[in-house]
């Protein structure tokens, strides 16, 4: 209790703190005092205010008997900044009456902030994605269609739902062309670099167009 890295709480059913461990003062910079003896009520001001709404019902649920796995709540920390703290609860019994809960807050704020940075990144990729005027598409080594974007249902006369109901790549192409391109997936995927390949494409509907596909190979970490 008096070493551990995460932050080990306790409130009796009175939701007044009965035991803080030290390292709240490395996450909040509180020291384990100002909690002993005040109510939850009194501290919601550590809390923003997504994290209020919930934590009250949360509490409730605890006392009654019930057990959280983990709820990820946003806290600001004495200096002002802005923390993220992952808590699971446990009512604690005496005699089989629930006289309190015990929490157990571990610190996630950098993983937080990693994980924004990579949904930031996704969507920009994402965007960008969309917004490019030719069709791209991915498909894996089975041949379904992974991802497309929206040039890909306007060219081929079709939508997302067309797409997945039907997920495999080769219906969009001409049946005389559909050999040919498994080869150059082979080749691809010996090493070998593909110009540019003259296809001709199906659409949804039915009619047939010529285009030139580029093809490479994605790779994974």
């Amino acid at each position: 209790f008096e070493n551990i890295t995460d932050v080990v709480w306790t409130i009796d059913t009175n939701l007044v703190f009965q035991k803080m461990s030290p390292s709240v003062e490395r996450m909040l910079g509180y020291k384990p005092q100002y909690f002993i003896g005040r109510s939850v009520v009194d501290l919601l001001n550590i809390l923003d205010s997504e994290s209020m709404e919930r934590v009250m019902t949360e509490i409730g649920s605890v006392l009654g008997g019930q057990a959280i796995p983990s709820s990820v709540y946003r806290f600001v920390a004495r200096d002002g900044t802005l923390k993220v703290g992952e808590i699971s609860g446990s009512p604690i019994f005496r005699n089989d009456e629930i006289i309190g809960m015990v929490c157990v807050t571990r610190d996630i704020t950098e993983r937080a902030h990693a994980e924004e940075a990579v949904r930031r990144s996704e969507k920009k990729y994402r965007d960008l994605f969309d917004f490019f005027p030719l069709p791209v598409y991915e498909m894996d080594f089975n041949a379904r269609l992974v991802s497309a974007n929206r040039a890909v249902y306007e060219t081929f006369r079709g939508t997302e739902e067309d797409l997945k109901r039907d997920p495999n790549a080769w219906q969009i192409l001409s049946p005389e062309d559909i050999d040919r391109s498994r080869k150059n997936i082979e080749r691809l995927l010996k090493g070998e670099k593909i110009e540019g390949t003259e296809y001709n494409l199906k659409r949804l509907d039915g009619s047939v167009f010529p285009a030139i596909v580029i093809s490479s190979v994605m790779y994974d970490e």
